[in-house]
């Protein structure tokens, strides 16, 4: 009757409903079922030679709450036995002038490793993928973004009081050619955790996609230790890896991951192991055992294969192999094997049994079979 369009405007308020003044639930549902070899003291499993895991990190509820068009809430709830009840996420997201976001309490987990480990591999990053408690900044600009972090850990025990800031700039020159800089220092406030008072790490990463299936990624990373007590041990280690992402488009039949790394003696990574079944227990608890250990006094190297086939919108089977050798054997070296499949039944539900195997040089073996049930909603 105006003469105007409102197809943009029906749109916008559309949205406006949907987002602000209501509440938006989602979560995880994971049940894990083990079958291994070793029972008591074996790698993955707590007790016995069968373990059923219901409470893991996996499990959660998650909120969201649009408050206006600058303001938005997010909380994650999930409880475990070690921990009982308890929010892993709790944080507001805030939309600042010229561009700048920020987040602010227990924040979502925070990645400064892009292309440089894929969970879904049981890879992790080496120094970032956390949930920050404090506050995050980010401002995108032309060719990348810069960030800011400054965070503060309250607790008991070794390594449990803590601060944390570290700073990152990313750039994307092309669609082909990306770079980052990053530093991370963590200041242990009250109690010391393996002798370290303080821990800074700087890396570069390099990336360069030769297509848009196959892609060559690197980084270089160094550790400067303040020891609360003296030591001898080297406090400049320096460590990077090397990996070869091919996507099964361009293979056809599988993709592959190659990756390989190599840490001086007495660096350490933030991770505890590159586990994809979740080893727990004593023994070679963990592949790549002592990645994390300041006081490891062993030269480590790894190498570590993915592949996975995904044959069609349901099923898809999935290989991994991990070797690490360590320069002076204190710690064994050894190989992990993995074999699996998985089934979506549903979009949501999805079905997995992997056969994994860990082997060490010093005798020690143990094998486990998973059955694994999972819905996303």
């Amino acid at each position: 009757a105006l003469g105007v369009k409102v197809d943009k405007l029906d749109s916008r308020v559309a949205v406006l409903e949907d987002g602000v003044g209501g509440w938006k639930i989602s979560g995880s549902f994971r049940m894990d079922w083990k079958w291994a070899d070793r029972a008591g003291n074996g790698t993955y499993t707590a007790d016995g030679d069968q373990d059923l895991t219901m409470r893991t990190p996996s499990n959660y509820i998650q909120l969201v709450k649009r408050i206006d068009d600058n303001v938005s809430y997010r909380a994650r709830l999930r409880r475990t036995d070690a921990q009982g009840l308890q929010w892993t996420e709790n944080f507001i997201t805030v939309k600042f002038p010229w561009d700048f976001t920020g987040k602010f309490g227990r924040t979502d987990s925070i990645v400064w490793e892009n292309g440089l480990y894929n969970t879904a591999y049981g890879d992790d990053a080496w120094f970032l993928d956390d949930r920050i408690e404090g506050m995050v900044f980010d401002k995108p600009w032309g060719m990348g973004i810069f960030s800011f972090l400054w965070g503060h850990y309250d607790g008991t025990g070794l390594g449990a009081e803590s601060t944390w800031y570290g700073a990152r700039l990313r750039f994307n020159f092309n669609e082909q050619f990306n770079m980052g800089i990053q530093g991370l220092v963590k200041d242990y406030d009250l109690n010391v955790a393996n002798n370290v008072a303080k821990v800074q790490t700087y890396w570069v990463d390099l990336g360069f996609n030769f297509t848009n299936d196959i892609a060559l990624r690197g980084m270089y990373a160094m550790n400067k230790y303040d020891w609360a007590v003296p030591s001898a041990l080297d406090d400049s280690p320096n460590a990077y890896k090397v990996i070869l992402d091919v996507n099964q488009n361009a293979l056809k039949f599988t993709s592959l991951w190659f990756e390989y790394a190599k840490l001086d003696a007495t660096f350490a990574t933030q991770i505890n192991g590159l586990s994809y079944a979740e080893q727990n227990g004593s023994g070679i608890n963990t592949p790549a055992l002592g990645i994390d250990n300041p006081l490891r006094n062993d030269e480590m190297k790894y190498w570590f294969v993915y592949a996975e086939q995904k044959w069609n919108d349901q099923f898809a089977t999935f290989q991994r192999y991990l070797d690490v050798s360590y320069d002076l054997e204190t710690i064994s070296s050894h190989k992990n094997w993995l074999f699996g499949m998985r089934y979506m039944y549903t979009p949501a539900l999805q079905f997995e049994l992997l056969y994994d195997k860990i082997d060490a040089d010093n005798g020690y073996d143990d094998d486990m079979i998973r059955f694994r049930t999972s819905v996303s909603f």
